[in-house]
């Protein structure tokens, strides 16, 4: 990263690296000023005022008691903060973990681009139908949308480009949520939405996509991190795991405890609240 200064520019003399108020050339033509009119000079009192705020500004800036915007800490900035950056590795390493599992999964399943798929119910995604027992070809995977912090939202995340075998001119996109049951009353349920009728083996997902070095999940993150704190993130968590299919977190203990602690913890929360 480069120096700050380089992109301040003076209004006084239009050159970068320093403001009005420590510009040496103003600074040269007010005391010319000052020792031919005195400090009462219109100029020489405008440019004392100013300086004299800005002095008191700074002043007033240094004695303030900061806290970090994250954790809401004092003594330390975002920049700085040790909760931000365990919080960032830990959506790292489940990343990481969630990506694993539904690799095991997908070749399990045989799910890969060029497998067939029949759904085993009608299902109706927003002014789409889906016949029970169509023939879809699965065309693509988006795999930098598979991600552990999806949404409650399945619209965010369609990452499965289906084609109507019977008729080319009929796709449809899904979410991993869609493609696979979530059902969050019976955690032991091990089923999904959709049979592989003809599987493949090809799982073309990006070099590093399944660890935490996957440098598109850190480009992710830094935007989730821009505009959250430790609460937002604890919720973040909450319902991310609530997203979740239980029987694809049932392929890695920690996640899997985990999205029980989460689960539970937000049921009692729903249920600690009191209806006036």
């Amino acid at each position: 990263m480069g120096n700050n200064k380089k992109t301040v520019k003076c209004s006084f003399c239009m050159r970068l690296g320093h403001n009005r108020v420590s510009c040496e050339k103003l600074k040269i033509l007010i005391e010319n000023e000052r020792s031919k009119h005195g400090s009462d000079h219109p100029d020489v009192k405008l440019y004392d005022s100013l300086n004299d705020r800005y002095s008191k500004k700074s002043s007033e800036n240094a004695n303030t008691v900061r806290h970090c915007k994250y954790c809401f800490i004092e003594s330390h900035n975002v920049r700085t903060c040790k909760e931000l950056a365990n919080d960032f590795l830990a959506l790292k390493k489940r990343n990481a973990q969630w990506r694993k599992c539904l690799l095991i999964i997908f070749r399990e399943k045989g799910i890969g681009t060029g497998c067939i798929l029949t759904s085993k119910h009608f299902k109706k995604f927003g002014n789409k139908t889906l016949t029970k027992g169509d023939k879809w070809i699965l065309t693509s995977i988006d795999w930098n949308n598979i991600t552990f912090d999806s949404t409650k939202n399945p619209d965010d995340y369609k990452v499965f480009k289906l084609v109507n075998l019977s008729n080319s001119s009929a796709q449809t996109m899904l979410s991993i949520s869609q493609l696979m049951a979530v059902n969050e009353s019976n955690p032991t349920i091990s089923e999904m939405n959709w049979d592989v009728i003809s599987p493949s083996k090809t799982l073309d997902y990006p070099v590093g996509w399944d660890t935490v070095s996957d440098k598109k999940y850190d480009e992710r993150l830094v935007e989730i991190f821009k505009y959250l704190n430790k609460s937002d993130i604890q919720d973040l968590l909450s319902f991310s795991y609530l997203d979740k299919p239980y029987f694809i977190l049932q392929y890695d203990d920690e996640l899997l405890l985990e999205g029980m602690f989460y689960n539970s913890s937000l049921r009692r929360r729903n249920d600690d609240k009191t209806i006036y």
